[in-house]
């Protein structure tokens, strides 16, 4: 990392009483919350993320709102549902009536910048609108934060700024490098070659076994590390340079990643736990730490971020403000809702402890306390489960739908994509 630089002092910046300034939002791609320590895993996978969120607030059921890269991120940045926004299929990109969230901070006079790691987060998916500077150069995460320290450096005290990161480092093909490839290993596995491989159109053709599924969550596990060490020493740097003392810092990913546990690898075709459970931390000027037990979903992100910086969200949004849950305040019992529209038609309900997995063909209920992973469908064709489906339908908020845009996606976006498995595949994701 580089060296820190003088800052002068921004705390106590305008609008919130908090001394919340400026906002940082890092999200790792295709990182599950059950992979890291601070969501029960055993593994040492994320020794920095942890020891971050015991002085954060960290959602304990925080869901993406589709089970892949493009909706999720725009989900994200929008506070709308992938049906309302739009994006929903890979070849769209945002309409000029979605407002993202950077347009919204940069009219409120912050410095925007962004870097990732391009693909669906690249310039060609108009995800660059409002971003004063944009580098979507494919580049490792350790370098990604050494560029966005550099930006930091220059204009924390200066003005407000918010600075959105992303990295693919975690995603397939599971090639984390050296030391981190052999991390760890799990008793039984049998190694498989991965250079240049994703589910599909790979791994999913192979018929894998679960020896050959356990190496490959080895390799994911090594490449979440890779991550931690890398985000431990960001986040060390913006503490000595004071920079948590007035930013709000979140760190959360678009989907996770399935291992076999509903019979595929990757992130394709399907809406549960494993693609919908993601991490959300949350790290606020006078917020105190804590767990929140409550489902949330990443919808709500820009409403919650907008509040804590005291700036007018856009009107007519899908998400709600979690701000009030940050601050220890009771949050009202809502259903989260997830989509997949891309190759199948599929909505899930988080429904307090229940799941709800709805297809044109049939409803699968979970219960989550009992089946974190839903792997027993409670099932059953009745009246009161038709009834629930219906309520929850009702409940969704009717947000005016936006109108998308064609994405021509330029040379380098479609080489990016398809080094990550999304290009040439025949499946059904």
């Amino acid at each position: 990392m580089i060296p820190a630089a003088g800052c002068a002092d921004g705390a106590g910046a305008p609008g919130d009483p908090g001394g919340a300034r400026n906002l940082i939002v890092i999200s790792i791609d295709t990182l599950r919350a059950d992979r890291l320590g601070c969501y029960g895993a055993e593994r040492a996978t994320s020794p920095a993320l942890d020891a971050f969120a015991a002085g954060a607030v960290r959602f304990e059921r925080a869901y993406a709102a589709a089970p892949w890269t493009l909706p999720s991120h725009v989900t994200m940045l929008s506070g709308l549902l992938p049906s309302v926004h739009g994006v929903d299929q890979p070849d769209l990109r945002p309409g000029r009536d979605t407002r993202l969230l950077a347009e919204v901070l940069r009219d409120a006079g912050y410095y925007t910048f962004a870097g990732t790691d391009g693909g669906w987060l690249g310039a060609d998916f108009d995800l660059d609108r409002g971003f004063r500077a944009f580098d979507d150069a494919d580049v490792d995460f350790e370098a990604r934060l050494d560029r966005a320290l550099e930006r930091i450096d220059a204009v924390h005290g200066v003005r407000p700024f918010f600075a959105f990161l992303h990295t693919y480092d975690v995603h397939c093909p599971y090639t984390p490098g050296a030391p981190y490839d052999g991390m760890f290993a799990s008793d039984g596995a049998r190694a498989i070659e991965t250079e240049g491989r994703c589910g599909n159109p790979d791994f999913n053709l192979l018929d894998l076994d679960a020896a050959e599924a356990r190496f490959l969550a080895d390799r994911y596990d090594g490449g979440i590390r890779r991550a931690d060490d890398a985000l431990g020493e960001f986040l060390a740097e913006l503490e000595a340079r004071g920079v948590l003392d007035d930013t709000v810092v979140v760190v959360t990913s678009d989907h996770g990643e399935e291992f076999l546990e509903h019979g595929r690898i990757g992130h394709e075709g399907s809406v549960y736990p494993e693609l919908l459970h993601v991490p959300l931390v949350v790290r606020a000027p006078g917020v105190e730490p804590g767990v929140r037990a409550e489902p949330v979903g990443l919808v709500d992100l820009v409403p919650t971020v907008l509040e804590l910086l005291d700036v007018a969200p856009p009107d007519d949004l899908d998400g709600a403000s979690l701000a009030g849950a940050l601050r220890g305040e009771p949050a009202s019992a809502r259903p989260v809702h997830a989509e997949l529209a891309w190759g199948r038609t599929l909505a899930a309900w988080i429904d307090g402890e229940t799941l709800f997995v709805v297809s044109d063909e049939r409803v699968e209920r979970y219960d989550l306390a009992s089946d974190p992973l839903a792997a027993r469908d409670l099932s059953t064709d009745d009246a009161a489960t038709a009834a629930r489906i219906d309520a929850l339908r009702a409940r969704l908020r009717p947000a005016s739908a936006r109108t998308p845009l064609p994405a021509l996606p330029g040379r380098e976006a479609a080489e990016m994509l398809e080094r990550l498995g999304y290009v040439g595949a025949d499946d059904d994701r």
